[in-house]
């Protein structure tokens, strides 16, 4: 985590497996339906390739105090990326 507001702040960010994480908020949102944003980059060494995130899409992967977020190669198949960036926005 490089930059952060209303992250929690023992754990959060959990990296649950190749390109699956958590993201705990440090104020939950008064409800679970908040406006996430997700961008990715993938690539090292000046070489990148496409990546796709989104909100893992079971209705319990959006929650008033967390986030799960995945990232796919075009392939598709879950993949580590160097740069996730999120946002949030909602009532708290």
């Amino acid at each position: 985590v490089n930059a952060s507001y209303n992250l929690d702040g023992v754990t959060p960010l959990v990296d649950e497996a190749t390109g699956y994480w958590s993201i705990n908020w440090g104020t939950n949102f008064s409800a679970a339906t908040y406006c996430v944003t997700v961008c990715v980059r993938r690539g090292t060494g000046g070489t990148t390739s496409c990546a796709v995130a989104n909100i893992r899409s079971a209705a319990s992967m959006k929650l008033v105090g967390a986030v799960h977020i995945t990232c796919n190669s075009v392939t598709p198949a879950a993949v580590d990326c160097e740069d996730v960036l999120v946002a949030a926005y909602g009532d708290q």
